[in-house]
């Protein structure tokens, strides 16, 4: 009994030194002001700030050096703790879906140098009143408190790890005095956003705690999603295009245009600003004609543009429009749209007149999806679109080898190159990503998932890499499709065997090309379906005054083509344009496509059971024409 009395005063005293010291931080942070004190706040009878503080227990966050004081925390914590540091209090906006603070610090920064935090040994003790902060026009009802070492900045620490970050606290300043109570998230402290006032007492470790943060887990099953619970690897795995994977829709730009991450998507932005980077889609197409022989042909071909159509297969008439505001386009049209319309315009620039010229012929629908027609020497092959949205991956293998076998048994094509401007990624992914609020890129989302999980800054590639690798990659659909695609091709059924020659039908494919974008995030590594054995990578070269160089966004890839920024339309000093790996892969396609159907081909079939030569698995970006370029080395390298 007398050890418990002991316990019981010893915490009435600390309250009672609790109670002096935020009385003294409240006089004196008045006193610094030369302003009518604000008014005593009115009793209200739906909210009790007292009893609020008491229900609270604030879960002890290990990797910070904070501990807070009664009433926010339910006890008095323990440790070898600090005083005489020189601290601040910061307030920044934060998402509750992500827990990720942004913008700058807003109004009513607390500070022990203009002594509205005071201490008494090593307790700190301040009083946060709402109205000094949620005045600033830039506040939301959503606001962290930052308690961090004096001079950190302007700027959130406590996203990450960080020295200058000893801790920090969230709050909910619902409006009125107590309207959208309610709508408190777990973890925040609901307080007026008028006349709330909030007590604040902690206390600083002498020394953090070792980090908690490290890798990420080995599977994707064992991260926690944003929206909360595991990934679901059994929902496979689906095709994303670049609009939707990194949310890099429409953005303007200004003189900052090479930093801005939107690529993948239109740009738009002056003219001027944009410093002899821009290339035309009729200045590329009069290049890769260049490099095509021109020895005659006797197979027909096709290239199929599978990608996502789910918004139409053309552009809207404002997008070719260089004043338009592209935020008035956004759901008007799909990434494939822009594909395709990038690929037709690059054909649209070999026909010049003469015979020697790609000319079309005609455009019609199979299946419902457009195809064109065109003719080169005196043979014809087809641009094909084929819409996969953003389907489970179950879906777009049969999807294609529908057109596919249409080409070979109906029109004849005997060569085929699929063009795949997308990337696989585990469709609970996709879907977290999707239905995540307040995040404007796949960077975003990655730091955020990272600070969910406790992985470390420095392990965010690894977890990049991670929710970026289909699950079940042994038995993906579209990744086996990609392994065998078709009953046969080159005259050998996928497992080595020969064709029987009572039905030749089988033989679909006498030489067929996987393409596909690398990815626009600057990895190392290609996404899948690029990074599959038998599909040829394309990363993307930029535009520059001398020539190409190699774009900073793009993945690493076996082979580079330019990837813009290809000029849509100008005028005005206003121009629209658009960027990334998704265009930098029709180019390699274009040119298979046309020559497969030479006598003499430049890149020639793969031999039997063979990969493709451009397939050679490695990351060099080797240009693919020009000088020291694929096509000079005849695609063997």
């Amino acid at each position: 009994m007398a050890g418990a009395d002991h316990v019981k005063r010893r915490r009435m005293r600390d309250w009672r030194l609790g109670g002096r010291l935020l009385g003294l931080a409240l006089v004196l942070g008045l006193a610094s002001c030369q302003t009518t004190p604000p008014p005593t706040p009115a009793a209200d009878p739906e909210f009790d700030q007292a009893a609020e503080l008491e229900a609270l227990n604030l879960p002890v966050n290990e990797a910070l050096r904070v501990r807070f004081l009664p009433p926010l925390a339910k006890k008095f914590p323990s440790g070898d703790f600090v005083g005489g540091l020189d601290l601040e209090i910061k307030f920044f906006n934060v998402d509750p879906a992500t827990g990720v603070a942004s913008g700058a610090a807003l109004s009513g920064t607390l500070s022990t140098a203009k002594r509205t935090i005071v201490a008494q040994r090593d307790t700190y003790a301040t009083i946060w009143l709402a109205l000094g902060t949620t005045i600033d026009r830039k506040a939301s009802q959503y606001l962290r408190a930052e308690i961090r070492a004096a001079g950190a900045g302007d700027a959130p620490v406590c996203n990450g790890a960080s020295q200058a970050c000893l801790g920090y606290l969230d709050i909910f300043a619902f409006r009125g005095l107590f309207l959208g109570r309610q709508a408190v998230p777990d973890g925040f402290v609901p307080v007026p956003s008028v006349l709330g006032v909030l007590p604040i007492g902690f206390k600083v470790l002498a020394q953090a705690t070792p980090p908690v943060d490290g890798p990420p887990p080995a599977t994707l099953g064992e991260l926690t999603s944003l929206s909360g619970g595991p990934f679901a690897e059994q929902a496979g795995n689906c095709a994303a295009s670049f609009l939707t994977r990194p949310g890099q829709g429409l953005q303007a730009v200004g003189a900052g245009l090479q930093a801005v991450g939107a690529v993948g998507g239109l740009f738009q932005g002056q003219t001027s600003s944009f410093n002899g980077t821009l290339v035309t889609p009729a200045q590329v197409g009069d290049e890769l004609y260049g490099q095509l022989l021109g020895a005659g042909n006797s197979k027909r071909s096709v290239i199929f543009i599978v990608d996502d159509f789910s918004n139409g297969y053309e552009l809207p008439a404002a997008a070719l429009q260089p004043g338009t505001d592209l935020a008035n386009l956004t759901g008007q049209f799909s990434h494939g749209t822009l594909v395709l319309h990038h690929t037709l315009a690059v054909l649209e620039s070999m026909d010049h007149g003469t015979a020697n010229d790609v000319y079309l012929i005609s455009s019609g629908a199979f299946d419902g999806q457009p195809y064109y027609e065109y003719g080169y020497l005196g043979t014809e092959f087809f641009v094909q679109a084929v819409d996969v949205g953003q389907l489970n991956t179950d879906s777009v293998a049969g999807r294609l080898q529908a057109a596919m076998l249409h080409y070979g048994e109906v029109e004849g094509a005997s060569a085929m190159v699929v063009n795949m401007s997308f990337a696989v990624v585990p469709c609970s992914v996709l879907q977290d990503y999707n239905s995540t609020a307040g995040l404007a890129t796949f960077q975003d989302y990655l730091t955020a998932l990272a600070a969910s999980n406790h992985v470390g800054a420095q392990y965010v590639g690894d977890l990049d890499e991670l929710v970026s690798t289909p699950v079940d990659l042994g038995s993906d659909p579209l990744l086996a499709f990609a392994a065998c695609p078709l009953p046969s091709m080159n005259g050998q059924y996928c497992d080595g065997t020969g064709l029987d020659a009572d039905y030749p039908g089988l033989a679909i494919a006498q030489s067929l090309f996987l393409v596909a974008s690398s990815g626009n995030y600057g990895n190392s590594y290609p996404l899948y379906p690029a990074a599959a054995a038998n599909v040829v990578s394309v990363g993307s070269l930029a535009a520059t005054a001398g020539g190409y160089a190699g774009a900073s966004y793009s993945n690493l890839a076996e082979v580079a083509a330019p990837g813009g920024l290809f000029e849509l339309a100008s005028g005005g000093d206003s121009t629209v344009a658009y960027a990334g790996t998704s265009f930098a892969a029709p180019i390699v396609s274009l040119f298979l496509g046309i020559d497969a159907m030479s006598n003499v081909p430049v890149c020639g079939a793969p031999a039997p059971g063979e990969h493709p030569a451009l397939a050679y698995g490695g990351t060099g970006m080797v240009p693919f024409y020009g000088p020291n370029s694929a096509l000079a080395a005849g695609c063997y390298y």
